[in-house]
């Protein structure tokens, strides 16, 4: 039964049984590729929102140390200010006091000279 038409038919089946497993794995490896591809994509997509996720870190960490430095600057500020309000308040004291002594000194002046007299 080692016809040649049986012989062809064989070669025909064996023929066909290998395109078909060419075909599947031709397409294995593209799903592969496919895959690779998708996942690739993914990455550098994952890679992006990272970058970003970072820069809106730093952006967030710098406005933190601008309003750090602002507080800290106007504390520094109202503390110089109240050095100032305390030495203006001594130099009143000190003023009125010596105020009071001229005023005292000048009354008792008057008071020498009505006697001289």
């Amino acid at each position: 039964t080692d016809t040649p038409a049986s012989r062809s038919q064989s070669d025909d089946a064996e023929s066909s049984r290998q395109d078909v497993l060419h075909y599947r794995r031709q397409s294995s490896l593209d799903e592969k590729k496919r895959q690779q591809r998708q996942s690739q994509r993914e990455l550098s997509r994952l890679s992006e929102l990272e970058e970003l996720e970072w820069q809106r870190q730093q952006q967030r960490q710098e406005q933190q140390n601008r309003a750090d430095l602002h507080r800290e600057r106007t504390q520094q500020e109202g503390q110089q200010l109240r050095v100032k309000e305390r030495e203006i308040q001594q130099i009143h004291k000190l003023l009125r006091a010596s105020s009071m002594r001229t005023s005292t000194y000048s009354t008792s002046e008057k008071a020498d000279s009505s006697l001289k007299r």
